[in-house]
């Protein structure tokens, strides 16, 4: 009925979509998630939908809540792999699982909407590597 419910729906159908199946192995999980976020950025209008959330929210309280879900919902798989690894010890005791999520999804947002450029395969697989190397208990 207004925009407002639009977007949300909007962003509810593109989040859904970005789900992938784990397979068990963090490094790979978070770049399968990291890739199937490059393709709803390019392939499927998440770009121009986060474009208009973010532009909207800064006067609109209701697309703040909107940009909140988006968010919540669209990170939701990353932060439980992370919240996975940390309980299986994978991951040092105390890591940030929101500052994770904000160190591998930050990169990706600066190159696409701020750059207008794609992640290729092997900077996402480095971005993900360096991540998981900084928190994982067997670092050196």
């Amino acid at each position: 009925p207004t925009v407002n419910d639009l977007a949300l729906e909007a962003a509810s159908l593109e989040v859904e979509e970005l789900r992938s199946e784990p397979v068990g192995d963090l490094i790979i999980d978070l770049m399968a998630e990291m890739k199937a976020f490059r393709s709803a950025l390019t392939e499927r209008g998440l770009k121009s939908l986060m474009v208009l959330v973010m532009e909207r929210s800064m006067h609109d309280v209701e697309f703040r809540a909107i940009r909140e879900q988006l968010n919540q919902r669209g990170a939701g798989n990353v932060r439980r792999l992370l919240h996975e690894a940390l309980k299986r010890g994978e991951l040092r005791s105390g890591a940030n699982v929101e500052e994770l999520t904000s160190y591998l999804a930050g990169p990706m947002i600066y190159e696409m909407l701020l750059c207008d450029r794609s992640m290729s395969d092997k900077r996402i697989k480095n971005l993900v590597e360096m991540v998981v190397r900084e928190v994982a208990t067997n670092a050196k």
